[in-house]
């Protein structure tokens, strides 16, 4: 049974037959059907709209507005919270009520770059307030008469010194019940109409809220904070108390797909907290000072809401309103392209002088955020690309610097001046700062031979460093232990490692955090539980507590990704007058705007749907990330917990999106200028759509073979698996990488996964596919991402695979076995996969030829590479040197600490054993000072010592030192 299957038969939600008892009414009862797992929706003598959830459970939904009137603009503007050590743009007016507050500046010298601006970080807070019912007094506007008319109940209100209010509540076999507004202004000013009628809670009793973006379970806002629809994942405010979510939901018809969400063009607002500080869900509509609030004597604006209350958690209502209102469903297609041609694209890109790699520094130029600064987060993404794709290059020109890198600097982002001091960088070759699952990991994938790696991850565990920005990375943190028990096999570490995930489960699983004063957020992973680290120790240990508990978090985490606007069945124009949408972020440092060609395009091609913005600071300008590392994860556990929202929500965020490496983000209006294969290889001042972080090339790159891999894990119910090491990075850096380790194709053990560009040509986009090779044989499984069946003919690349005449073929279709096609004349194969379907192939009796990157097989336990590949000596504040072997690869390494400001110059002094009679010499005469001497095979022995120039003339040469490989 698939995913899909899986979940129609364990369906939840079933519609049942509710009579709706009308109170004080002549009329005879009427049925309609309504989305309850049971009880009955009543029509109370007041109006008052009734959800019966039985056991004694009712939720009241009263005709009680609020209005909200200023006579001048109150001048809405977004401003940083007062939220702990989270950073969150909020909304804010001018305080009509008290002295204004929850605001505070932030420092622009060091929270700085792409998708913050200034003009809201540095904007003034004087006599601001972020609490809504502070812009303005709150006045109640209760229903004094009712009318119900077949299935529609009339509220009726007394008219107020501000303007006439009508609204009706139509109860449709179609879904939730519809709340209609019209409201009438009878003097000009500013308004704001809030429905106020929603069950409310003391905030004690609320089990769980849920506001976006960032309040969510027991995080309960202090102040009545209210959020734009543009940052509405769901513009759906939610309360959870006996068992029950209750939740007031903007229409979909209200709620428009173009123009792509922004500040200037939202036109409601949500909140979980009322004007009495009571948990509530609460829609205001229009913002007061927000667009349409303005309104003349005599002007109307409606408005329409749906009614919602239903039994389970916040995450089951999240799901149900976004498929039941707003229609989300499994919805994309390789319309663009298949995964397969992204992947070589960006790899091919990765390598090219487009990618902005500095080979002097070692790093991925990081000039959009800080200029004069490079990046690296993980040597693991470039080397899992080089091993699956079987590419050697990746290898000496991206793995092993990226490495050195790692090994060296203090922190992830380096700058070559103190002077720079946007996003705190480091100067100094202080390092490692590899994260120490990396370090352990690297141990690990390169084969065991480079012992210091995990001597480096010991000493590490035991630290609290800051790796990225400020933020600390905490000592002997769970996942950390169990990186380094995994590597060393050290099953005392492991039992650590497993009681330090148990308090923390404990901790932040079942008592749940209930402010954000205890860790920095920048990035949505850090608001919810680790479902990536959770899932990583459910396949350690098999123990299917870390599995449910990846299911909630993975669920929770949901929350932060884009379920709406719904997407209308049109076309959208798209770059009119030639131009593409210029980011407003990069006009302001001098890029030009981009050309792009008008077109009409389907809107589903257009969504954000599936996508998060980037984070809590930065989600005032960042509508959606491409970087979409959620989706191989939750692909992978929706699979394991036959939970179709995440397999939809997975594919939504990846499938059918671009032809290469996308940049960063969408924002400003929808466009299709990042779909084409050409995108990116441009100039960096050339790209004004979005940003380009260079140091996501290579984690984009290893996410899709990530989300491949675990497509066809999902499809074939786990019978294709190839095993994993965790990349730990940070935020969206994390990932599975793969290559090192033979997995399994059905019953086929000892398959290795491996995909070298161009391996197949496959004349249908829509099929996505995963390769694989042992001996003699070649796997394929192909992977239908369009909801028809599909026919394809693959052609084999001769440079890989031969065919000869004893092939012979092995076929399974969505896992059963299958006649096999056959091998036309022209050597193609012909395959039919159907809709949203599998079909595997193992092709046997050809002539593989794979590069020069094998993997390497580790020694065995107890076992380890002889000679001292680590040396530290006392000269230049630090002089390090080691040697780093994967393979037939190996290379020398040395650096020294001191900076500029001592050294003017610095020279390595080396011999190898192919020229032990000869010292060579290596002169650096800029900072930093570093060298990389490549090894042949049967150098066994590197002996090397370094002098120095000062800017005075002075001169000092260190102790001759040795290492050895053997």
């Amino acid at each position: 049974m698939n995913v899909r299957d899986a979940d129609r038969a364990q369906k939840i939600f079933a519609c049942l037959t509710i009579v709706a008892s009308v109170v004080n009414s002549a009329m005879a009862d009427v049925a309609w059907a309504a989305p309850l797992q049971r009880g009955s929706i009543e029509i109370a003598e007041d109006g008052t709209v009734v959800f019966d959830m039985g056991d004694g459970v009712r939720c009241a939904f009263r005709p009680r507005f609020v209005i909200l009137h200023s006579t001048t603009d109150p001048k809405l503007a977004a401003r940083p919270g007062q939220l702990g050590r989270v950073k969150y743009n909020v909304a804010s007016w001018l305080a009509a009520r008290g002295t204004g507050g929850g605001l505070a500046n932030e420092d622009t010298s060091v929270t700085a770059g792409d998708g913050h601006d200034e003009r809201i970080l540095r904007g003034d807070t004087g006599r601001r307030t972020a609490d809504y019912f502070s812009a303005a007094s709150p006045i109640e506007w209760i229903a004094v008469g009712v009318n119900v008319k077949e299935r529609t109940v009339g509220w009726q209100f007394a008219p107020s010194e501000f303007g006439e209010l009508s609204a009706t509540v139509e109860l449709s076999d179609q879904g939730w019940p519809a709340l209609t507004t019209r409201f009438k202004a009878t003097k000009p000013g500013f308004y704001s109409l809030g429905y106020a009628g929603a069950p409310e809670s003391d905030v004690k009793l609320a089990e769980e809220i849920w506001q976006p973006l960032i309040w969510q379970g027991r995080r309960i806002p202090d102040r009545s904070y209210l959020t734009l629809a543009y940052r509405c994942t769901l513009p759906a405010p939610m309360v959870h108390r006996d068992g029950v979510t209750t939740a007031v939901v903007v229409d979909p018809r209200v709620f428009p797909f173009q123009p792509l969400p922004d500040a200037s063009n939202s036109q409601f607002g949500v909140a979980a907290r009322n004007e009495r500080g009571r948990m509530q869900s609460l829609v205001f509509a229009p913002v007061l000072g927000g667009a349409g609030s303005r309104m003349r004597a005599g002007e109307t604006r409606r408005f329409r809401l749906r009614l919602f209350a239903q039994r389970g958690d916040t995450t089951v209502a999240f799901e149900q309103i976004a498929r039941e209102i707003y229609g989300f469903k499994d919805y994309r297609t390789n319309a663009v392209g298949s995964l397969n041609a992204a992947l070589e694209n960006i790899i091919a890109y990765g390598m090219s002088p487009y990618a902005q790699f500095n080979e002097d520094l070692r790093g991925c130029s990081y000039a959009t955020d800080v200029p004069g600064a490079v990046k690296n987060v993980s040597s693991l993404h470039p080397l899992s690309a080089a091993l699956v794709t079987d590419n050697p290059e990746i290898y000496d020109r991206r793995v092993r610097p990226i490495i050195e890198y790692m090994l060296s600097r203090e922190k992830f982002l380096f700058a070559v001046s103190p002077e720079i001091k946007i996003q705190s960088p480091s100067w100094r070759l202080k390092g490692p700062c590899a994260p120490t699952s990396e370090l352990a990991t690297l141990y690990r994938v390169t084969g065991e031979g480079n012992p210091y790696l995990l001597d480096m991850a010991r000493e590490m565990l035991g630290k609290t460093r800051m790796l990225n920005l400020d933020t600390p990375s905490p000592a002997r943190r769970w996942d950390k232990v169990l990186a380094v028990a995994t590597a060393a096999r050290d099953k005392e570490l492991l039992a650590e490692a497993i009681n330090r995930a148990d308090a923390y489960l404990e901790h932040e699983c079942v008592t749940g955090a209930d402010d954000f004063q205890k860790q920095h957020a920048s990035f949505w992973d850090q608001l919810v539980p680790q479902f990536p680290e959770l899932l990583t120790l459910y396949e350690t240990t098999n123990d299917k507590r870390y599995l449910d508990a990846a299911h909630a978090a993975a669920r929770s985490y949901a929350q932060f990704l884009w379920v709406c606007p719904s997407i209308p069945a049109e076309e959208v124009l798209v770059n009119p007058g030639g131009k593409a949408p210029h980011y407003w972020y990069l006009r302001s440092k001098g890029h030009p705007q981009m050309s792009g060609a008008p077109e009409r395009v389907d809107a589903w091609r257009l969504s954000e749907i599936g996508l998060a913005p980037e984070g809590p600071a930065t989600s005032t300008g960042h509508r959606g990330v491409f970087l979409a590392t959620h989706a191989p994860w939750m692909m992978r556990i929706g699979a394991l917990t036959s939970d179709q929202f995440l397999h939809d929500l997975a594919r939504s965020a990846v499938i059918g999106r671009y032809r290469n490496f996308p940049g960063y983000h969408m924002n400003t209006a929808r466009t299709t200028v990042y779909e084409s294969a050409d995108y990116p290889l441009r100039d960096h001042r050339e790209l004004s759509y979005n940003s380009f972080h260079y140091n996501h090339i290579w984690p984009h790159a290893a996410m899709l073979i990530d989300y491949l891999v675990s497509d066809a894990f999902a499809r074939s119910g786990g019978q294709i698996e190839f095993p994993s090491h965790f990349a730990e990075g940070y935020a969206y850096l994390k990932g599975k990488i793969y290559g090192d380790r033979p997995g399994r194709f059905y019953d086929d053990e000892g398959v290795w996964l491996w995909m070298p560009s161009k391996l197949l040509e496959i004349d249908n986009d829509q099929l996505n596919y995963v390769t694989g090779r042992k001996g003699d044989s070649l796997y394929i499984a192909l992977a239908n991402q369009s909801f028809v069946s599909q026919t394809a003919a693959i052609k084999f690349n001769r440079d890989f695979v031969r065919l000869g005449d004893t092939a012979a073929l092995r076929q399974w279709v969505d896992n059963v076995p299958n006649e096999p096609g056959r091998i036309g004349n022209d050597g193609s194969l012909s395959v039919e996969v159907p809709a949203e379907g599998l079909v595997a192939i193992a092709l046997s009796g050809v002539d593989l030829s794979p590069r020069r990157l094998p993997p390497t097989v580790a020694p065995l336990p107890g076992q380890s590479s002889g000679g001292t590949r680590f040396v530290e000596l006392p000269f230049a504040e630090k002089t390090t040197g080691l040697i780093l072997q994967y393979g037939q690869r190996k290379s020398a390494y040395v650096y020294l600490q001191a900076t500029d400001e001592t050294v003017e110059s610095a020279t390595l002094h080396y011999r190898t054993s192919a020229s032990s009679a000869s010292w060579q010499e290596v002169v650096d005469a800029s900072y930093p000072f570093e060298y990389t001497v490549r090894l042949s095979q049967g150098d066994d022995h590197f002996e090397f010592f370094v002098t120095t120039s000062a800017a005075d003339g002075a001169a000092s040469r260190s102790e001759v030192a040795h290492l050895e490989s053997n």
